[in-house]
C-alpha cells in the first residue's frame, strides 16, 4: 500500500497544533464482542474485590500503556492494539476545554492517564531509566500548538530521553543496522530471527512556479521495507530545507506486540514526528504529531 505524505504546507499553518492523534480512543485493529450473560435475579451478587494494593517500589502500570514522546502524549495501547486520545474525554474541572484557550498550562482529567505511572524511557538506540509521570496538563504555546504534556519527577537523572512507555516490556530488543549509511537499513521487525532490509531513496524535488532560486533544494525521501519478499512503501517525507531539514529514523516496540514499528523523525524550524505500523501487512500512520514556530 502506498503512502504518500506532504508536511509543509501543514506545517506553515499558524494553527498546525499538536493534539498528537485527532481520532477518538479507539482499538486500531478489530475487537471481538461478546454477549454478557443476564444474571439470575436468584443469583447472589458477586463479593466486589478490594482494590489491589500498590507494592512500594514496583512499577506502576496503566492498562492503557500511555506511549509519550518528548514534545507530548502520543496515545497508548491496550493488549497489542494502540488507543488514540478522545479529545471528548478530556475535561478541566468537569467541562471540556474551551477550543480557543490560550492561557497558561492547565491540569486536566484524561482517562487514558490518571498519574503515577512509571514510564521507561528510550533515547532512539538505547533504553535510559524510568520516570514516574505526573497527571496530564494541557498546554499552548505562543504559535498556538497545543500539547498533553506529562512531566516526570526523575527523568532528568537518566539523560535525554526521546520516547517514554508505560508497560512492562524491551521497547528496543533490537535496533537498526547501518547497512549504507542514508540509503540501506537491516532489521529483525517480527522476531523470526530474519533481518528484513529497509531502502531510502533521495531525490530532489522540482521546484514549482514562482519558486525563489534561492530557496533551499525541497528533498523527497522514500522508505521501502522488504520483508518476507514483498516490497512495502513505508512512506514518503518531503523535507525542504528550512522547516524541515532533516529526519532521524529508527525502531522501537511500542504496543509490547513483538513488532517493532518505524519512526521518522523530522526536525528544522519546526518538527513533524510520524510512527508507523506495518504488523497487518501494510504500513499505517499510527502516531503522528509536533509543532511550528
Amino acid at each position: 500500500m502506498e503512502m504518500k505524505t506532504s508536511l509543509f504546507d501543514l506545517l506553515h499553518s499558524s494553527r498546525f497544533a499538536c493534539l498528537l492523534v485527532f481520532a477518538r480512543i479507539a482499538v486500531l485493529a478489530p475487537a471481538s464482542s461478546h454477549a454478557q450473560p443476564t444474571p439470575s435475579p436468584k443469583a447472589a451478587a458477586a463479593p466486589v474485590p478490594a482494590p489491589a494494593k500498590t507494592v512500594k517500589g514496583a512499577p506502576v502500570i496503566n492498562e492503557n500503556h500511555p506511549i509519550l514522546c518528548d514534545f507530548g502524549l502520543l496515545g497508548g495501547s491496550e493488549d497489542g492494539n494502540f488507543l488514540t486520545i478522545n479529545e471528548g474525554d478530556v475535561t478541566y474541572k468537569g467541562k471540556p476545554i474551551p477550543q480557543d484557550y490560550s492561557g497558561p498550562p492547565i491540569q486536566v482529567d484524561l482517562p487514558m492517564v490518571r498519574g503515577g505511572e512509571t514510564y521507561r524511557l528510550y533515547s532512539l538506540k538505547k533504553f535510559l531509566g524510568t520516570g514516574t509521570g505526573s497527571k496530564v496538563s494541557y498546554k499552548v504555546d505562543g504559535a498556538a500548538n497545543a500539547y498533553y504534556r506529562v512531566e516526570f519527577k526523575t527523568a532528568e537523572e537518566v539523560g535525554e530521553w526521546r520516547f517514554a512507555i508505560n508497560g512492562n516490556w524491551d521497547a528496543l530488543p533490537r535496533t537498526l543496522k547501518v547497512v549504507k549509511p542514508g540509503r540501506t537499513y537491516a532489521v529483525d521487525v517480527d522476531g523470526d530471527g530474519i533481518d528484513e532490509t529497509i531502502q531510502v531513496r533521495t531525490e530532489q524535488k522540482k521546484p514549482g512556479k514562482g519558486s525563489d532560486r534561492n530557496d533551499p533544494p525541497t528533498k523527497l525521501v522514500t522508505f521501502t521495507l522488504e520483508m518476507h519478499g514483498k516490497k512495502m512503501r513505508l512512506n514518503q517525507i518531503e523535507l525542504d530545507g528550512v522547516y524541515l531539514s532533516e529526519y532521524d529514523f529508527a525502531v522501537m516496540d511500542f504496543n509490547g506486540d513483538g513488532t517493532l514499528e518505524f519512526i521518522i523523525d523530522m526536525t528544522g524550524h519546526n518538527r513533524a514526528l510520524q510512527i508507523l505500523d506495518v504488523s497487518q501487512g501494510q504500513s499505517v500512520i499510527v502516531f503522528s504529531g509536533g509543532w511550528s514556530d
